[in-house]
């Protein structure tokens, strides 16, 4: 049987931290099918793209590593796309676009307003980044 593992930033952000994950694949690699890689360390629904692209960047490079050691299926999971958990509010950048409202008019402090023009565009841009590192899905 073969495993699908689910694989943290913290896991691939650090050259070193990343190298001995490598080392742990390679011994154990007959034993997995396929990787899913998630591009945030948060669920804090905003994500600049400056940053998405330096990540885009850096799992795109991380995905041609896990191909040379033989796994064939590499994906992408974009951790959130509108937000759960306000966990990043107070370290992360604001988005430039609303945040989501309750039915009692309290605004959230994680989950963006996704009935929003520039938070479409953003999205897609972000989304393309990603969809630009040769991820499998």
């Amino acid at each position: 049987m073969k495993k699908a593992l689910r694989i943290g930033y913290h896991c691939y952000s650090n050259d070193k931290r990343f190298e001995e994950h490598l080392k742990f694949i390679q011994r154990n690699k007959d034993s997995i099918n396929e990787f899913t890689l998630f591009a945030e360390y948060s669920h804090y629904g905003y994500w600049d793209i400056e940053t998405s692209e330096k990540n885009a960047e850096l799992l795109k490079r991380r995905i041609a590593d896990y191909r040379k050691l033989g796994i064939s299926r590499v994906g992408i999971n974009l951790l959130c796309t509108i937000g759960h958990l306000s966990e990043g509010w107070g370290v992360l950048p604001r988005a430039p676009f609303p945040y989501q409202v309750n039915e009692k008019g309290v605004t959230s402090k994680g989950q963006l307003c996704f009935a929003n023009d520039y938070f479409l565009k953003h999205t897609a841009k972000r989304y393309a980044l990603y969809a630009a590192t040769g991820a499998d899905f």
